[in-house]
């Protein structure tokens, strides 16, 4: 039998082992810091640091990704009338065009789309200080826009985030005064037609063919007419006089629309 003393010792030993497990339950965890992790490892120690400090803001703080800007219709054609001063400020002192100007923010794959007649000698890059690559030319007589033409603008405004198309005429079109004997021609003679009985003048009936092709293109196209209500998309008509200037048509005629691409 254990006598008193051994007794009292074992108690005594037990307490001390008690309170040392309780001890060490209650002190956190070691956890190795990420910085001399990161520094041990040779690598840079501020992207720990930032993921602890996002940690500690809480989830909702955390990085989030934000949609490319659109550019916008009204900024879109400010950027071609930049170009054009740029341009005509150059052949005032005689000096060579300028530099084709830098894309602006939120241009997807072109800045504007431009739709020529095909009789004009217009190099519409050029004309308005855009690199080759920055501007769609769709090139088509008159111009009157075709149903392929309409198709191919829908596809850039939805997936390529065009905002402006520019309908451009000229004044020594020869469109508008083909001979009709063939039944093609009889038939641009009649679209023709009916917009001459509502003008009186030849730069009348430039503004107006312009005009009715600019309500052609949307009537012919429920998606962009839908975007342009939004002011996502601007159909801007506008023609090239013989000193090679832009006029921009942005006021309307009494004149008969063409009708919608079928």
């Amino acid at each position: 039998m254990a006598s008193g003393g051994s007794w009292m010792g074992v108690c005594a030993g037990l307490a001390v082992a008690l309170s040392g497990a309780v001890a060490a339950a209650q002190e956190p965890a070691h956890r190795p810091d990420p910085d001399a992790t990161a520094n041990h490892a040779g690598q840079d120690p501020a992207p720990a640091a930032a993921n602890r400090a996002a940690l500690k803001r809480g989830a909702s703080d955390a990085p989030t990704h934000h949609p490319h800007p659109e550019l916008r219709p009204a900024d879109a054609l400010q950027h071609l009338r930049n170009g054009l001063d740029a341009r005509r400020a150059a052949l005032a002192k005689g000096e060579p065009p300028p530099a084709p100007q830098e894309r602006p923010a939120g241009a997807g794959r072109y800045v504007a789309a431009v739709i020529t007649c095909a009789d004009a000698d217009l190099d519409a890059p050029a004309l308005f200080g855009l690199a080759r690559r920055d501007l769609l030319c769709i090139s088509c007589p008159g111009p009157f826009v075709s149903s392929e033409t309409v198709a191919l603008l829908e596809h850039l405004a939805t997936d390529e985030r065009l905002s402006l198309i520019v309908v451009l005429g000229h004044d020594d079109c020869t469109t508008r005064s083909l001979r009709a004997t063939t039944p093609a021609q009889q038939l641009l003679s009649r679209r023709l037609a009916a917009l001459r009985r509502n003008a009186r003048l030849d730069q009348a009936v430039t503004k107006a063919f312009l005009l009715g092709q600019r309500d052609a293109l949307l009537g012919a196209s429920e998606l962009l007419m839908q975007r342009s209500a939004r002011d996502q998309v601007r159909v801007v008509p506008g023609r090239v006089d013989a000193r090679g200037e832009v006029l921009w048509l942005g006021q309307r005629v009494d004149a008969m629309p063409l009708q919608p691409v079928k």
